[in-house]
């Protein structure tokens, strides 16, 4: 299994960014900065696009230091489209199209959500993920010495902890997440430590977490962590998205951060803790990954996408994935 997506080399490219929309086969993509939400009125929204004749394989899942295809920046190409808001609504363009209309809607909603489409067969199947889990285990225990103190972050952190056979003796509960829009908004990081930890000072603190993605739920845990007197501080994850670190993770030899299997950024994961938009998808046995797009795009939508942007490319350069 491969995990690397169009959206993967984007984000990397356009730095504090979020993929917005994406076709494999057309292997496009739409990029929206964060400063979108919070700067001033004008910014930039980016259009990639690989050639049509360029592999997008990168990494393999189940061997993770084993590159198979190492992409440049050549076989892509980017246009930035200057956006302009007004009254808090994004000014919209003559024959913009049906994707960057939706694009556009939900810049004017603060979201970077939109429907996912649920996949058939599992990302990793269950005795995969507990030979997975097993081996992250293994890389947990490596630090222990009889005076670590384990931590959970969130509900999916404390359920891997139960699965891998782990006590932990508190849970950081993060918040960034809105249910009630389906939106998560990392610049809104609430976090808090529960129990009080003041009497594991001068013991190790190992944080387990299923994901790192972005890094600023890692980077709050681990200053609130900073502010105690423990020997040393490790922060494990179990998953990590590839291209979506926005924030330095560099504390100095008293933190140790590693995980174990790199993802794509491209996908959202439920199943085994992960939660989609529900909390039955926490329970699935399996990991399921879902990518960000719609169902209804039509190649001939995705056509009128690339005309917008100027692409060189048409549509039926691209063999069916």
């Amino acid at each position: 299994m491969f995990d690397f997506h169009p959206s993967d080399l984007a984000t990397t490219e356009h730095p504090n960014s979020k993929y917005y929309w994406q076709s494999e086969r057309a292997k496009c993509c739409i990029t929206v900065p964060d400063t979108a939400f919070w700067d001033s009125d004008d910014f930039s929204i980016r259009f990639s696009q690989y050639a049509p004749d360029n592999r997008i394989i990168c990494t393999d899942l189940f061997n993770p230091t084993r590159e198979t295809i190492a992409p440049t920046t050549s076989d892509f190409i980017h246009v930035d489209m200057p956006i302009r808001r007004e009254n808090g609504k994004v000014v919209r363009l003559d024959n913009a199209g049906k994707i960057l209309n939706a694009v556009f809607d939900l810049i004017d909603a603060h979201s970077w959500s939109f429907p996912r489409s649920r996949p058939d067969k599992p990302y990793i199947l269950e005795p995969a993920a507990i030979l997975l889990e097993d081996d992250f285990k293994t890389m947990i225990k490596s630090v222990d010495d009889g005076n670590c103190i384990y931590i959970s972050v969130g509900t999916a952190g404390t359920l891997l902890a139960k699965r891998i056979g782990i006590d932990v003796a508190g849970e950081f509960v993060v918040k960034h997440y809105h249910t009630d829009s389906n939106t998560q908004d990392d610049t809104s990081l609430d976090s808090f430590v529960s129990p009080d930890l003041s009497y594991c000072e001068g013991r190790k603190i190992v944080v387990i977490d299923d994901l790192i993605s972005s890094g600023r739920t890692a980077s709050e845990i681990i200053k609130t962590l900073q502010k105690g007197d423990f020997s040393q501080i490790y922060f494990f994850s179990l998953y990590r998205t590839i291209c979506s670190q926005e924030v330095p993770l560099d504390f100095g030899d008293g933190v140790v951060i590693q995980s174990h299997i790199p993802i794509s950024n491209a996908y959202w994961t439920y199943g085994r803790g992960f939660d989609l938009t529900d909390e039955d998808s926490r329970s699935l046995k399996d990991i399921y990954a879902c990518t960000k797009h719609w169902d209804w795009e039509t190649p001939k939508d995705i056509e009128h996408l690339m005309r917008v942007f100027g692409s060189r490319y048409r549509f039926e350069d691209y063999e069916p994935i």
